[in-house]
């Protein structure tokens, strides 16, 4: 079962988007491409939302875009990077496919995989549920802590947590203070998008397809 962003994908979305750079995916010197709070598929509670991650410190903005899922339970991510690249995400869970684009270069890379997530997941992480709610853009929240997994390669400190509406399948706010960074929704509106949004536009190449 697919929990999260596959390696091949990530390495496509990378190759793609930081070929001029010496950023790596998920360090300090490059914005968290998704959250580490993955919710499961949610069908019949379609939504659009816009979000922003910005530097903890100095609010300088690292990434902002938009996010949408239909009532079949597909969602598509769009980001656009400080440094003005532009990054796609569709995961079809109709299809069982991930589509991951690079919108400046118009290339995409494309994966199957075997299932949708059945239920919430947390990336490099270890959750911690705890008692302590609140309501964000109208939607009630639970608090959920993060502790930082001791394998290699996996830093301590203050790894933060996450805000998240479980049955909604929705992650409102993230934070990582010991990499320096906020995530947060700052609109969100449960409405039906376009079909169109979750098709491959005219004019991409396919770089790889399994």
């Amino acid at each position: 079962m697919r929990t999260s962003l596959s390696s091949s994908a990530l390495i496509a979305l990378c190759n793609m988007t930081l070929a001029a750079t010496a950023g790596v995916c998920g360090s300090a010197s490059m914005p968290p491409l998704s959250t580490r709070s993955q919710p499961p598929t949610v069908r019949s509670r379609p939504f659009v939302a816009k979000f922003r991650c910005y530097d903890s410190a100095s609010a300088n903005l690292l990434s902002h875009g938009t996010m949408y899922r239909d009532s079949r339970g597909r969602a598509r991510s769009d980001y656009t990077l400080s440094e003005g690249d532009e990054v796609r995400i569709i995961d079809d869970v109709v299809q069982l496919t991930l589509m991951v684009f690079d919108v400046k270069r118009h290339l995409f890379h494309k994966e199957r995989y075997e299932a949708p997530r059945s239920a919430w997941s947390f990336s490099r992480v270890e959750a911690i549920y705890v008692d302590e709610r609140m309501r964000i853009h109208g939607t009630e929240c639970r608090r959920v802590l993060f502790k930082p997994f001791s394998g290699r390669g996996v830093g301590g400190g203050d790894v933060g947590g996450a805000w998240i509406a479980e049955t909604e399948g929705l992650v409102l706010a993230e934070d990582n203070p010991a990499e320096g960074w906020r995530w947060e929704l700052t609109n969100l509106e449960f409405l039906e998008p376009e079909p169109i949004v979750f098709s491959v536009p005219a004019g991409f190449t396919a770089i790889e397809e399994r």
